[in-house]
């Protein structure tokens, strides 16, 4: 599979070591839409989650209102995701055109990890249920891309088959099977190990805002300012 010609992995080490975050604590909101709301993934998660939007803030809010904020790019952020201990996040920025860029921050230091950036826009972001992947689903044929989380490196033996436009990504516990969204509408599962479908079931098509609950026994979407639901089982 062609993936390199679509995708350029930008390493820390190389350009990024000195990219940290400026922050401040206060109550005060987004300058602009907020397009993001994810949980933070670490301590009381019910009560600790970020939000990103058009004015580059990465901001993390706890239950008294009050939000870090982390000034984190100078282009939206469309989708940001913590990673399951909640020592990593990651966000995609895009100017909605040449810029399509996933950048993973270490939440410790406040520092810029490594960037992976596309040809074309992301939709989707999310890490896999153990954290060993960082899993993004793009608009092109190629669809699914597959990122080791602890160093950038893309993995391209994961799935053998192009998946097309992939609104939303979750893997089982075990990460040996992940599940995917597609607008086109369905919901396909593959296997991690020998990277082979599994199984396709039809779905309500063209969902946005895309997102599962209930330890993803469900899959949630929006279209024409109408809320589905649909078993991601059936």
């Amino acid at each position: 599979m062609k993936r390199r010609a679509f995708v350029l992995l930008i390493i820390s080490a190389a350009i990024s070591g000195g990219l940290y975050a400026q922050s401040h604590i206060s109550t005060q909101t987004h300058q602009g839409s907020v397009n993001v709301i994810a949980p933070a993934n670490y301590a009381d998660a019910r009560k600790t989650f970020f939000s990103a939007g058009e004015d580059g803030f990465l901001i993390k809010w706890t239950d008294d209102d009050q939000g870090e904020h982390y000034q984190i790019s100078d282009l939206p952020i469309k989708s940001a995701c913590a990673s399951p201990d909640g020592k990593t996040v990651a966000v995609y920025e895009t100017d909605g055109g040449l810029v399509n860029r996933v950048s993973v921050w270490d939440w410790n230091t406040l520092s810029r990890k490594y960037a992976v950036r596309f040809t074309d826009a992301v939709t989707s972001l999310s890490f896999s249920a153990g954290g060993t992947y960082l899993m993004a689903g793009t608009a092109s044929v190629e669809g699914a891309y597959f990122i080791r989380a602890d160093n950038g490196d893309i993995l391209r033996d994961k799935i053998h088959d192009p998946t097309g436009v992939i609104s939303y990504m979750f893997t089982s516990n075990t990460e040996k099977t992940v599940c995917m969204y597609s607008p086109a509408g369905n919901i396909s599962y593959y296997s991690m190990q020998n990277g082979k479908l599994k199984t396709k079931l039809s779905a309500e098509p063209g969902l946005v805002q895309v997102t599962g609950f209930a330890e993803d026994m469900f899959i949630a979407g929006i279209r024409d300012n109408t809320l589905y639901i649909m078993s991601a089982l059936s």
